[in-house]
């Protein structure tokens, strides 16, 4: 076969092939919303606060957004195995609360929730409290190498050796700097700023006696106020914590296999998991 030849031949391949094409036509599957509920809860709180909302299917949905509308009229109780307790949609929040003077939290409690749409669709989870640990101390020290930085160590004693508990140390301060407390009307708001450890510490050893350490900033010219805290975190808590860290990493490298998020929400998805906390003022 000569040159010419073989570019006829490819000629017509080339213009006869696009004809072998056809439009696809596969069936998506119909995915129906469920519910989408996320609430923690404490001692601490003083609002009990429920944020109920409906999953976006991806097939069949031509208005997939980041932002999910708030689900109204929808019944939403909190109930100890003992009393139950209705929450109302506030719309400010854009959720279902109740002030903590009527459901008051307790530590060692197991908390039940419940959600029902409008449509009938029923979610419900639970957490159990963790017991109060009030053991911190501290020791705070001037970092040398400049003078508004310091180093608080904390240590604590695990005062639930039957269970296994987990455990954040930080140090947090209210804040107002204008870039982080400014709003549009020109007032101030006090913010939340934290130096937190990197790591959960979990008492899963013989070792009862905890340490450790932080680096944190402080200025007396920023009227703030300084506080070590150690909270103690439900096992539903450490367990959206983990996969979240995991969903972080996995955007690191466009190799990284996808990230089945954590639920402990029945005939739903979301989080509902509880915390208790205890601080100590550092500053002033």
């Amino acid at each position: 076969m000569n040159i010419y030849s073989h570019l006829f031949y490819c000629l017509i391949i080339g213009v006869t092939f696009p004809s072998c094409e056809k439009d696809a036509q596969v069936k998506l599957p119909t995915i129906e919303p469920k519910l989408v509920v996320s609430s923690f809860i404490s001692p601490q709180d003083s609002l009990i606060q429920v944020a109920v909302s409906l999953s976006s299917p991806l097939y069949n949905n031509p208005n997939i957004s980041n932002k999910y509308e708030p689900l109204l009229n929808a019944i939403v109780t909190i109930n100890n195995a003992t009393n139950s307790y209705n929450l109302n949609y506030n719309s400010t929040l854009e959720r279902y609360v109740i002030d903590s003077v009527q459901l008051k939290i307790m530590g060692g409690t197991s908390y039940y929730l419940k959600v029902k749409a409008p449509n009938g669709k029923f979610a419900e989870a639970k957490t159990t409290i963790p017991l109060l640990n009030n053991t911190l101390t501290y020791t705070v020290a001037n970092n040398t190498s400049w003078g508004y930085s310091y180093f608080l160590e904390g240590s604590w004693i695990d005062n639930d050796v039957n269970n296994k508990n987990n455990y954040r140390f930080e140090v947090a301060y209210t804040s107002y700097v204008i870039t982080e407390g400014y709003t549009n009307n020109g007032n101030f708001l006090d913010t939340i700023k934290k130096w937190q450890s990197d790591k959960i510490i979990t008492n899963d050893t013989e070792e009862n006696v905890f340490k450790e350490k932080l680096n944190f900033n402080y200025s007396i010219y920023r009227q703030d106020t300084v506080f070590a805290v150690l909270t103690t975190i439900s096992k539903e808590y450490i367990d959206y914590i983990n996969k979240i860290d995991l969903t972080a990493n996995s955007f690191s490298s466009p190799f990284s296999e996808p990230v089945q998020m954590y639920t402990n929400i029945k005939g739903g998805f979301g989080i509902f998991a509880s915390y208790n906390q205890y601080k100590l003022r550092v500053f002033p």
